[in-house]
């Protein structure tokens, strides 16, 4: 089975632990800073050197 991650903004923590805890979800959360939140292309990088990291 495939590993799966969810990559999220600190912003949505409570919501996506409740949708964690409704869906039995099992694989890794990451939360990116709250720093990365104010620009777009920002997060992109953050989420993508998130990736980068989970990954190797």
């Amino acid at each position: 089975m495939s590993k799966r991650i969810i990559y999220s903004c600190v912003t949505l923590k409570k919501e996506l632990e409740h949708a964690i805890a409704a869906t039995g979800f099992d694989g890794e959360v990451h939360y990116l800073s709250e720093k990365l939140h104010s620009v777009p292309q920002t997060m992109h990088q953050g989420t993508a050197a998130a990736y980068r990291r989970s990954s190797s």
